[in-house]
């Protein structure tokens, strides 16, 4: 059960860092369009978000999820700090 699990969890961060990769690529795309300075930080904020969960999924079965209290606070900090930022991008896009 536990390795069905793990395999889940590790093909959804998977899809995560595609979609996330694919948004971070349309943006970086837009930005040479534009010369935008939003959208790369769009970018970076959709990159950090998934840098959240990445890092938590490579950390989590480095540690054998021995503190999954670090590892949600890590990932939640991470997630934040990308939201905070898409917010940041979208009130300041010209």
């Amino acid at each position: 059960m536990a390795t069905t699990l793990a395999l889940v969890y590790g093909v959804v961060t998977v899809l995560l860092a595609l979609a996330g990769l694919s948004i971070l690529a349309m943006a970086v795309r837009a930005y040479r369009r534009t010369g935008s300075r939003s959208l790369v930080l769009l970018g970076l904020g959709f990159g950090l978000t998934v840098a959240g969960g990445v890092a938590t999924l490579f950390s989590g079965f480095l540690t054998g999820f021995e503190s999954p209290r670090l590892l949600l606070l890590s990932h939640s900090l991470l997630t934040t700090i990308g939201f905070v930022v898409i917010v940041y991008s979208l009130l300041t896009f010209e």
